[in-house]
C-alpha cells in the first residue's frame, strides 16, 4: 500500500482489488444484457444496527460491501457475520485499522468473539514478536493449532509459512510494516500476510497483523481483469464502428486486437457473398514477414470447416490445420502461410451469418474455453458492429440514391427536348459506374434508334439483337445482363476490357419505348442496378413528358406551319404555281430529300409526274398506268403508303429509280370521289411518322388547291381562248390580205393549243381541189400542197364534211401510208371541214409530234375558231367581189373628177393644163412631207376641184380683160363657196373639200371666205397654196408673162408666214432643190 492510501480502506482483503473492482461495476451496471455478472457489487451504508436488516435482500441481488465510519466497526463487524462481503471505513489510515484491530483482539484475547469468523487468522505481538492473542481458522490455513502458536515468535510463524511456499514475494516494508505473499504447494492457493507495530505512544509496545487466502480474490482480480480487457476491446470496436470510414478498416483492427491479446501471429477477416457461395478475405493483422492472405476467396465447397462454422454458427477450433481433412480445401494455404493451429468463429448478427474471423498459430495449441468465449464475444460485438455499419452505409447509399434521384428527377424535368434528356440521363449513368460505355436506343414505329451515346460509337444493334432485346421485354419489363463470354453473338458490341452489357428499359406502363445498353466490366451490385433503373425509369418518364411538350410544340409549329401554307397554296392560280409552292413547302415541312406530284390523265387514264424536285428531279414527266404499283395502293386505298425501306416492300415497283431514297410518304390527292393525283415524299433515312397526320392535312390542303387553281386554270384557258378568238376576229376585220390573215390565225392556234403545225386550205371549186392559203410548224416545205377532194386526210374531212381526229398515227400504220406524215414525224391528226353557210369553204388540218387526246371543250374550241376561219373565206370571197365593184365605181368617180377639171380648162383656155400641174405636184409635196397614205386619194381629188366653184362666177367677171371692181372681186372672192355647196352633197367627195374650200386662205389670217390663220387652215389647203401660186406666177397670163423658177420660188420664200405655212414653205423648197438637182442630172 502506498503512503497516502485513499479515503476508503477495505478490511481483510487486499485494497486494490476493491479499486480494480470500481471501474468494472461502473461499466456493467448500466448493461442490458440478460447476463449478470459475477462481480457485479452493492455499497451499502448502514447507519445502525437495524438498518443491517436490509442486508440478505441486497445480498439476493449482488455482493455487498459495508461502508462504515471508524466509530462503527462493530456494525461492519455484524455485517460480515450476516453475509457481507467486505466492508469499508472512512477517514481511517491503515494504522489506525490495524491499531483497532490490535485493541480488539487483546481485549477479546482467551475469549470467542466475532474475530474468530474472519477468513483469515489476526494475531498479536508484544514488544519482543511473541504471538500473545490469535483468531481464525489457523488450522485450515497452517494446518496446525492456533493454541500451539500461542507464545511462538512472530518468526517461526513466518519461517514456517516460507518452508511450505513455492513461490513468495519481497516483502514490502509500509510504516515498518510486512507485506508478503505466499503461493502454497501443492495448493492453488495464495496466502497474504500483513505485519504492523503497534504504537501508541513514541515507543512501541509490540504489533499485530493478520494472514488471509487471497486466492477468491485473486482469481476475482484476473477474472476482473479479463473482463475489463474483453469490455475495453468491445468498447474499443463500437468506438472504431462509429469512427472508421470502411468495414474493412475495422475488421483490420479487430484482427489486430485479437492477434495481440491471444498472442497468435496472423488473424484474418472474410465476408460472405451469398450470391457466389464464398468468402473473401477482406481485412487481416499479420506479423512482418508473414505471407498475405488479403483478397483470398475460400470457396465454401472446398471448406467443410468454414461451411460447418457457418451453417452451425458456432466456433471451431483445429489443432492440426494442415492435416485435418475439415480443412482439406485450404491444406496448401495453410501450409504455405505455416499455419498449424486454427480456431473459426462466425461473426452472427440478429441469426445471420456474415462472415468469419480466422486466427492461426505457427506452433499446435488447444484455444482455451476463456480465449474462444472472448473472441466469440469479440465476433458478436463485431457483427454487430458490421451490420451496423453496413445499415449505416446502407442508408447513407439510400440516402445518397435518393438525393442522386431526386437531382437526377429535378435535372430532367427542366429539359425540353429528348435529346436534352438523353444527356442528362447518361450524364446521371456515367456517374454511378466506372469507365461505362453507354449507348441509348429509341423504338421509333417498330424500329430502334440510337439517340445518344458515351464512349460506345461503335454500337450498332443488327436486326437480330433488336428482335432478342424486343422479345426478352416484351417477356418482361425488367433490366437484364449479358456476359458476352457465353453469348458470343453480343461480343460485336463490347470493348475488349469489358464482358458484361446491362440492358435498362425505357418503359412507360403500357410497353417498352426504348433501352439503355451499359457496357460494364462487372454487373452492378443490386442497390447501384436499382438506382440505375430508378433513374432511367425517371428518364422514361421525363421522355415521355418531353416527348408529349414536342409533339404539342411540334403540332403547334406544324400547325401554323400549315396556315401560311395554306395561305401560299390560295394565291397558286395554275397547276404550275401550286407545284412550284406545293412541293418545296412538303419537301421542309417532312426534312425531305425528293418530292413528285402526279397528276390523273382522264383521258389518257395514266398518271404523270407533272412535277419533281430534288433526287427525284430526274422523274419528271415520268408516266405511270393507272393501276401500277404503290401509286394505285394509294388511290384504292385513299391511305397514306408509309414505308422505311421500299426495297422490303411488295408493291412497290420501280425502286431503282428512286435515287437511293428508299423512305417513302406517298399520299393521294382526293377531292371528294375525285382523284385529281398524288404527291410522293422520300427520303435515305426513315421519316418521323409524327407528321403524318399535319402530311395528310396538307395533302387535303393541296387537293383543294389543286381543284381550285385548275378551275382558276380554266377559267383562265377560257378567258384566254375568247381573248384569241377575238384576236381572230380582229385580225380577219382588220386584214384584207388572206395568207396574211390566216398565217396570224394559225400562230394564235397553235400557240393556244400547243400543238406543232397546223395549215388552212381552201377549196377551189373549178378545179375540185383544196389549195394551201396559209401553214405554220411544218419542217418540209414539200408537205404543203394541193389535194383533190376524197384524197389523203384533208381530202377525206372535205369529202365527209365532219371532223376527223387520229391518234397514234405511227401505230396505226396511216403513217406509213402518208410520206409527209412519216417525214414530219407526226403523231396526231385532227382535221376540222369549214364550211360557212352550208357550203364547204375548205380544210384546217392540226397536227402534233405527239399522242394526244382532245377533250370535247377542247374540240368544241378548235371547231369555234373553225367556224370564223370560215366564215373569214367567205367575206374574203364577197370582199373580193366588192373590191372588184368599188375598183370599178372608184375609177368611174376619178374619171368624174377628171372630167369636171377638164371642163373647167376648157372653158377657161389660158388655165389649160394647170389642174393636172398642180395635182401632180401636190401629191409630189405631200409624199415629201409623209401625209398619211390613206388621205391621199382626198387630197387628190382636192386638188383637181380646187376651183369646181368657179362654174359658178359669171363669165364677165371670170374673164374680163382688165381689172376687176370691188364688187366684182366680191363676187370671185365666194367662188370657195360655190365649190363647198356643190360638193358637200356628195359623201365621197365630203373628205376632198379642204382644198376646194380652204385653199385662198391665208397662214396670217387675211385670206378668204372665213380668213382663218396659222394652223386653223386645214393641213391639204395649206400645201395646195403654195402649189397652187407657184403654178400661177410660173405661167403666162393675159397681163404678165410667166415668172422664172427663182423668181417664184424667192417670193415664196418672202411670203412665208403671211400668206403660207413656213413648214409646208420649207418642204417645199427642198423638193424643188430635189426636182431642180434631177433636172440638171437629166438634161446633161
Amino acid at each position: 500500500m502506498s503512503a497516502q492510501t485513499p479515503a476508503y480502506h477495505l478490511l481483510c482483503i487486499n485494497i486494490h482489488t476493491w479499486r480494480d473492482l470500481l471501474p468494472a461495476t461502473h461499466h456493467t451496471t448500466s448493461s442490458t444484457t440478460q447476463e449478470t455478472h459475477p462481480f457485479d457489487a452493492i455499497l451499502f451504508a448502514p447507519t445502525n444496527q437495524a438498518d443491517l436488516a436490509r442486508l440478505p435482500l441486497l445480498r439476493a441481488l449482488a455482493p455487498v460491501i459495508v461502508l462504515v465510519e471508524h466509530k462503527m466497526l462493530d456494525i461492519a463487524l455484524a455485517a460480515l457475520q450476516l453475509g457481507a462481503s467486505a466492508y469499508l471505513v472512512r477517514e481511517y489510515t491503515t494504522t489506525d485499522l490495524l491499531d483497532a484491530v490490535i485493541e480488539q483482539v487483546v481485549r477479546q484475547a482467551g475469549t470467542s468473539t466475532p474475530l474468530d469468523q474472519v477468513p483469515g487468522i489476526v494475531w498479536a505481538t508484544d514488544e519482543n514478536g511473541i504471538i500473545t492473542a490469535i483468531h481464525g481458522d489457523a488450522q485450515t490455513m497452517l494446518g496446525q493449532d492456533k493454541h500451539r502458536l500461542l507464545g511462538q515468535p512472530f518468526n517461526t510463524l513466518l519461517e514456517n509459512l516460507q518452508s511450505h511456499a513455492t513461490e513468495t514475494t519481497k516483502p514490502k516494508p509500509q510504516w515498518q510494516q510486512v507485506v508478503q505473499t505466499f503461493f502454497v504447494e501443492g495448493k492453488d492457493t495464495v496466502l497474504e500476510l500483513y505485519y504492523h507495530p503497534h504504537q501508541k505512544t513514541s515507543a512501541p509496545h509490540g504489533g499485530a497483523g493478520f494472514l488471509i487466502d487471497a486466492t477468491p480474490a485473486r482469481e476475482h482480480k484476473q477474472a476482473l481483469n479479463r473482463k475489463y480487457q474483453e469490455l475495453s476491446l468491445l468498447q474499443h470496436i463500437m468506438d472504431k464502428s462509429y469512427t472508421l470510414d470502411s468495414i474493412p478498416v475495422l475488421l483490420e483492427t479487430i484482427c489486430t486486437e485479437l492477434a495481440q491479446v491471444l498472442h497468435v501471429p496472423q488473424a484474418a477477416a472474410a465476408l460472405l457473398d451469398r450470391h457466389k457461395q464464398e468468402l473473401r478475405v477482406v481485412a487481416e493483422y499479420r506479423e512482418p514477414g508473414r505471407p498475405s492472405g488479403l483478397g483470398a476467396v475460400i470457396p465454401l465447397e472446398e471448406n467443410e470447416a468454414t461451411r460447418y462454422v457457418l451453417e452451425h454458427q458456432r466456433p471451431l477450433a483445429i489443432k492440426d490445420a494442415q492435416n485435418d481433412p475439415r480443412t482439406r480445401g485450404t491444406h496448401h494455404l495453410m501450409r504455405y502461410r505455416g499455419t498449424v493451429s486454427l480456431l473459426i468463429v462466425p461473426l452472427i448478427a440478429h441469426g445471420q451469418t456474415l462472415g468469419t474471423i480466422g486466427l492461426d498459430s505457427l506452433k499446435e495449441r488447444e484455444f482455451t474455453e476463456d480465449e474462444i468465449h472472448l473472441v466469440m464475444r469479440i465476433a458478436r460485438a463485431t457483427a454487430q458492429a458490421i451490420e451496423n455499419a453496413q445499415l449505416y452505409e446502407a442508408e447513407r447509399h439510400a440516402r445518397m440514391r435518393a438525393e442522386r434521384l431526386q437531382h437526377a428527377t429535378s435535372q430532367f424535368t427542366q429539359q425540353q427536348t429528348i435529346e436534352d434528356v438523353a444527356n442528362v440521363l447518361i450524364e446521371n449513368l456515367a456517374m454511378l459506374l466506372e469507365t461505362p460505355r453507354i449507348s441509348l436506343w429509341l423504338w421509333s414505329g417498330g424500329r430502334p434508334r440510337r439517340l445518344h451515346t458515351l464512349n460506345a460509337e461503335h454500337h450498332s444493334l443488327s436486326e437480330e439483337l433488336i428482335e432478342e432485346i424486343q422479345a426478352r421485354f416484351a417477356e418482361s419489363a425488367s433490366p437484364f445482363s449479358i456476359e458476352t463470354e457465353r453469348n458470343p453473338r453480343w461480343r460485336s458490341l463490347l470493348a475488349n476490357d469489358a464482358n458484361t452489357l446491362l440492358l435498362l428499359p425505357l418503359r412507360t406502363k403500357e410497353s417498352v419505348f426504348g433501352s439503355v445498353l451499359v457496357e460494364t466490366e462487372c454487373v452492378p451490385d443490386p442497390e447501384t442496378r436499382a438506382l440505375l433503373t430508378a433513374i432511367t425509369q425517371q428518364a422514361a418518364l421525363a421522355f415521355q413528358t418531353t416527348q408529349s411538350y414536342e409533339q404539342t410544340r411540334l403540332w403547334a409549329e406544324k400547325t401554323q406551319e400549315l396556315a401560311r401554307i395554306s395561305l401560299d397554296l390560295r394565291n397558286a392560280n395554275t397547276q404550275d404555281d401550286l407545284a412550284n409552292r406545293l412541293l418545296p413547302h412538303l419537301m421542309s415541312f417532312a426534312n425531305a430529300e425528293a418530292a413528285s406530284l402526279l397528276l390523273f390523265d382522264p383521258v389518257r387514264r395514266i398518271y404523270r409526274t407533272a412535277y419533281a424536285l430534288g433526287k427525284w428531279e430526274h422523274l419528271r414527266g415520268w408516266e405511270l398506268p393507272e393501276h401500277f404499283g404503290a401509286n394505285a395502293h394509294v388511290i384504292a386505298t385513299g391511305q397514306p403508303f408509309v414505308s422505311d425501306d421500299i426495297t422490303q416492300s411488295t408493291i412497290f415497283k420501280a425502286v431503282e429509280r428512286m435515287n437511293g431514297c428508299h423512305a417513302v410518304i406517298g399520299l393521294p390527292l382526293r377531292l371528294a370521289d375525285r382523284v385529281l393525283g398524288t404527291v410522293w415524299l422520300g427520303r435515305t433515312s426513315p421519316f418521323d411518322t409524327a407528321i403524318l397526320p399535319h402530311l395528310s392535312t396538307l395533302a387535303e390542303l393541296a387537293a383543294l388547291a389543286l381543284d381550285r387553281a385548275a378551275l382558276h386554270q380554266e377559267t383562265q384557258t377560257r378567258l384566254r381562248r375568247l381573248a384569241t378568238l377575238h384576236d381572230i376576229d380582229t385580225t380577219i376585220n382588220a386584214s384584207v390580205d388572206i395568207r396574211l390573215t390566216f398565217d396570224l390565225v394559225l400562230g394564235y392556234l397553235l400557240d393556244e393549243l400547243a400543238m406543232d403545225a397546223a395549215v388552212t386550205m381552201r377549196l377551189v371549186n373549178t378545179m375540185n381541189e383544196l389549195t394551201p392559203i396559209a401553214a405554220r410548224g411544218f419542217r418540209y416545205a414539200d408537205a404543203i400542197r394541193h389535194v383533190r377532194i376524197g384524197e389523203g386526210l384533208a381530202g377525206r374531212v372535205a369529202m365527209e364534211r365532219r371532223r376527223l381526229v387520229l391518234n397514234n398515227l405511227t401505230e396505226s400504220g396511216i403513217s406509213m401510208h402518208s410520206e409527209f406524215i412519216h417525214k414530219e414525224r407526226f403523231q396526231t391528226f385532227i382535221g376540222i371541214p369549214l364550211i360557212a353557210k352550208g357550203r364547204l369553204k375548205g380544210v384546217l388540218e392540226i397536227f402534233a409530234r405527239y399522242v394526244f387526246n382532245p377533250s370535247e371543250e377542247w374540240l368544241a374550241f378548235v371547231e369555234t375558231i373553225a367556224a370564223r376561219l370560215a366564215l373569214a373565206l367567205d367575206n374574203f370571197e364577197l370582199f373580193d367581189e366588192l373590191q372588184r365593184s368599188n375598183t370599178e365605181l372608184r375609177l368611174a368617180y376619178d374619171a368624174t373628177i377628171e372630167g369636171w377639171s377638164r371642163a373647167l380648162e376648157l372653158r377657161d383656155i389660158e388655165t389649160k393644163g394647170h389642174a393636172d400641174r398642180v395635182t401632180k405636184l401636190t401629191m409630189q409635196l405631200v409624199q415629201q412631207m409623209n401625209i398619211p397614205v390613206e388621205e391621199w386619194v382626198h387630197i387628190r381629188r382636192g386638188a383637181l376641184l380646187h376651183d369646181i366653184g368657179k362654174l359658178g362666177i359669171p363669165d364677165s367677171i371670170l374673164f374680163k380683160p382688165g381689172p376687176l371692181t370691188d364688187e366684182e372681186w366680191e363676187i370671185m372672192r365666194k367662188h370657195p363657196v360655190y365649190a363647198y355647196e356643190m360638193l358637200s352633197s356628195i359623201s365621197y367627195l365630203r373628205p376632198a373639200l379642204d382644198i376646194p374650200y380652204y385653199h385662198h386662205e391665208k397662214w396670217d389670217g387675211t385670206g378668204y371666205p372665213r380668213g382663218l390663220k396659222g394652223k386653223e387652215i386645214p393641213l391639204p389647203a395649206r400645201i395646195f397654196a403654195v402649189v397652187d401660186v407657184y403654178d400661177a406666177l410660173t405661167s403666162d397670163r393675159p397681163y404678165r408673162p410667166a415668172w422664172s423658177h427663182e423668181k417664184a420660188l424667192a417670193y415664196i420664200r418672202a411670203e412665208s408666214g403671211r400668206h403660207f405655212d413656213p413648214m409646208v414653205v420649207q418642204a417645199f423648197d427642198h423638193l424643188m432643190r430635189t426636182l431642180h438637182q434631177g433636172k440638171k442630172r437629166g438634161d446633161s
